[in-house]
């Protein structure tokens, strides 16, 4: 089960660093029309280097969300074999032991 929680907590972050991003795509004000007193092509200078930023952490990204993925595909073996265990121990602990109630009885 650790192995399960370790896959949810790199799902959580994954999420949580594209919302990152996203938010700060948005703030960063990439879609607003020009600044005052900013020539053009400092202007576009300056997007461009930003969007550069952005583009190559999307990148990361995506890559993080490959290596994410692959580590899911390795590990989904072993999570079935987990899960498979505690079914199989929780069927015998729910499990009426009619000698041992007679027993009792």
């Amino acid at each position: 089960m650790s192995l399960l929680n370790k896959q949810v907590g790199r799902y959580q972050s994954f999420q949580g660093k594209v919302d990152d991003l996203c938010h700060r795509m948005h703030d960063n004000g990439l879609d607003q029309n020009s600044r005052r007193g900013d020539s053009d092509t400092a202007r576009t200078k300056d997007k461009t280097k930003t969007l550069e930023h952005f583009l190559d952490e999307t990148f990361q990204l995506q890559r993080y969300m490959v290596a994410t993925g692959q580590k899911l595909m390795e590990i989904q073996p072993k999570i079935a074999s987990g899960l498979v265990g505690v079914a199989e121990e929780l069927e015998t602990c729910a499990s009426f032991d009619m000698n041992r109630f007679t027993d009792l009885i």
